[in-house]
């Protein structure tokens, strides 16, 4: 008998999921639908993108906000405190150039190369620049670039390599 029942429930939660899928599939239409790629998540996946579509339709109708995928006025975090993951947007305050010196002298620099700053952040080269030879100054420059991308450049010679903040 627990068997049976449990078949019910399953089959009750698996045709509520597939109504679901059948749904957004009807509002997307087909072409749209597997442009998307949505053919290729579960029943419970595209269950939970319908409630969430059906949320956010809600909220757009009142105008309110979504924070996290809920209403901003169920959320407990407020929109202002939501952190941005490491190496992505920064706020402009955090991205201001500023000169530092490098902790060792570098016997030039090709294309990977990574540079410890004696504040001790570690910087490496992203671009494919090449250059050989012994710096006689060890201050840099580093700069905000297009794109969420730095700039380093070499007091001793003004070569400018794109980096990456490693550490």
């Amino acid at each position: 008998m627990k068997s049976a029942w449990a078949w019910c429930v399953i089959s009750l939660v698996v045709g509520h999921s597939v109504a679901f899928a059948a749904d957004l599939r009807e509002r997307m239409g087909e072409s749209v639908f597997q442009a998307a790629g949505l053919e290729k998540l579960s029943a419970a996946e595209l269950s939970a993108l319908e409630a969430w579509l059906n949320r956010a339709q809600t909220s757009a109708s009142s105008s309110e906000p979504l924070v996290n995928g809920s209403p901003a006025s169920q959320s407990a975090v407020p929109p202002t405190n939501v952190a941005a993951p490491a190496d992505t947007w920064r706020p402009a305050a955090a991205r201001e150039a500023f000169d530092s010196e490098l902790s060792e002298n570098v016997r030039g620099f090709s294309g990977s190369t990574q540079f410890t700053l004696k504040n001790g952040q570690v910087w490496q080269q992203t671009d494919g620049t090449a250059w050989q030879g012994r710096l006689r100054e060890l201050g840099v420059r580093l700069k905000p670039a297009s794109m969420g991308s730095w700039l380093m450049r070499f007091n001793d010679n003004n070569r400018t390599i794109r980096v990456k903040r490693v550490r």
